[in-house]
């Protein structure tokens, strides 16, 4: 067809110019209609979810690994054990409260970092935004191996959550741009990295810091997360220049207040991140202090949490594919709340290592599904950034508080968690009923149950 085309100029140029003037524009705006055709097919491998799209998932896959985020995505899912080692040995002098500071206010810095990376995204900086989130990340992880006290360990801490902020939200918009019918299989799957290294660098730190001491165990994580990137950003970056508006969105948009949709996610979202961390944070604590168990059994529950977690994610990203998000995701976040009640009842070692494996099974949903309905919750293409920025501001609200008023109602010199784990449970339960207000809502808007 291109052939054919320059052939129709060539004759046209031997022409009397007078004569085709008419025939020549012709060609030429069909010129312009076979390059725009010619553009979608290059970019078709990332619209309809082909090759490319599927590595920016697996690359999406290695970065998760090592983010940080509300749920202590990542690197920290482990926290839990660094909350313990922190408590018991590294910090001595610190209280419960004090040191869930620590991951509380990484977290927060995830979630606000993203609400100002997704404006640089939406003006094409997804290269910058990843080198240097990798590369932030890596530092805080690599100081923090030379940490011996609490401010450095917070100051490092505080450097990882910048980083991981930059690669968040920009990540899961790359991912999410490659795939329309496959959107909550894809995300399901890179959520699911987030549980894998939380088990990977849970292992590393327990078999290593008793051997080779805490800085060097932290040294040996460093530099596999290093790894990591390096083979997420060639992947990440597969698909050429990132779809964007080339323009920066708003970070507040008034309507969205006005919005029912909007209202009852970002309430479910809060509520929901509110009670999530407490049993990631205390499971370990619990093991040790109420049910007298070593620190590495606590360690290794923590442990059965994520693996369980990684077959949730997955498992609640491949039933949406089929039935839509709504059902699975209020079905695990109620179940959630159920068994963190269930936990006021546990005193048992047996017992308790069933709570942490059905726990880490039915949460990982939470991880999995809100971002991918969140399209149906703000139809508006030129406000999604907004609105979802919007959204994760004040979810991150809930993030850096959660853990540390549940810390607040620990006793360890009593060895009674009933507050923490009451606190865990409502909240969940309450973010369940919001996230049923908002199926109505979506379901009515829709005129369909399944969404």
């Amino acid at each position: 067809m291109v052939e054919s085309l320059d052939e129709k100029r060539s004759t046209l140029d031997d022409a009397s110019p007078t004569a085709n003037d008419s025939s020549l524009n012709e060609d030429e705006a069909n010129g312009e209609k076979l390059q725009k055709h010619t553009s979608g097919a290059a970019q078709n491998d990332i619209v309809q979810g082909g090759t490319k799209a599927w590595l920016q998932v697996l690359g999406g896959f290695f970065a998760f690994i090592n983010i940080w985020h509300d749920p202590l995505w990542g690197f920290p899912l482990c926290y839990g054990v660094f909350q313990n080692f922190y408590t018991v040995d590294y910090l001595r002098d610190k209280s419960e409260s004090s040191v869930a500071w620590v991951g509380t206010v990484q977290n927060f810095l995830v979630s606000m970092v993203s609400v100002l990376s997704g404006p640089i995204y939406d003006l094409g900086y997804y290269r910058t935004l990843v080198l240097s989130g990798s590369f932030l990340s890596t530092l805080g992880i690599m100081m923090l191996s030379l940490s011996t006290q609490y401010y450095q360990l917070f100051l490092s801490h505080i450097c990882n959550g910048v980083g991981s902020g930059l690669l968040y939200v920009p990540t899961l918009a790359l991912v999410a741009q490659g795939h329309t019918k496959t959107r909550s299989l894809a995300m399901g799957i890179v959520a699911g990295g987030i549980a894998l290294g939380g088990i990977i660098y849970t292992i590393i730190f327990l078999k290593l810091q008793p051997s080779i001491g805490f800085p060097w165990a932290i040294r040996t994580i460093g530099f596999l997360v290093m790894g990591l990137y390096l083979a997420a950003i060639p992947l990440l970056l597969a698909g050429g220049k990132a779809k964007v508006s080339g323009k920066a969105r708003r970070l507040f948009d008034l309507s969205a207040l006005r919005t029912p949709a909007w209202l009852a996610y970002t309430a479910a979202q809060s509520m929901s991140f509110w009670g999530y961390l407490v049993p990631m944070f205390y499971i370990p604590t619990f093991a040790t202090v109420v049910l007298h168990q070593p620190a590495s059994t606590g360690a290794w529950l923590l442990v059965a949490v994520q693996g369980a977690s990684l077959f949730g994610r997955l498992g609640a990203g491949l039933t949406a594919h089929y039935v839509g998000v709504m059902a699975p995701l209020v079905t695990c976040i109620f179940i959630s709340g159920v068994l963190s009640l269930a936990w006021l009842g546990i005193h048992d070692l047996g017992g308790y290592a069933v709570y942490c494996t059905l726990y880490g099974l039915f949460s990982g949903a939470l991880i999995a599904l809100p971002p991918s309905i969140f399209p149906s919750v703000c139809e508006r293409t030129e406000v999604q950034g907004t609105w979802m920025g919007m959204a994760w501001a004040t979810t991150s609200l809930a993030s850096l508080t959660g853990a540390p008023i549940a810390g607040s109602l620990v006793n360890l010199d009593a060895a009674d968690m009933t507050g923490a784990q009451i606190w865990a449970g409502v909240v969940l339960l309450v973010a369940s009923g919001f996230l049923c207000l908002l199926w109505t809502i979506l379901a009515r808007k829709k005129k369909k149950v399944w969404i």
